[in-house]
């Protein structure tokens, strides 16, 4: 089961054109979601995601990145 804010978000991932895909996952308490994007764009696409969220749903999400492999 998900809430209409995952919803707002995942929708506004999959229109991001830095994001390959965006989906929620688990459950529960709404989920969380988890957005696949271009390699070194994974922070710019998340921090405007992020703004689009708050303008549309009036919550502020957090963005989590993972470091990208140096080798």
């Amino acid at each position: 089961m998900t809430t209409p804010e995952v919803d707002a978000l995942v929708a506004i991932g999959q229109a991001d054109p830095d994001v390959f895909g965006a989906r929620m996952t688990g459950g529960g308490f709404g989920g969380c979601v988890v957005m696949l994007a271009a390699p070194g764009r994974g922070r710019t696409a998340a921090e405007r995601i992020v703004v689009q969220y708050n303008d549309q749903v009036g919550r502020t999400g957090s963005i989590l990145v993972p470091m990208e492999n140096s080798s």
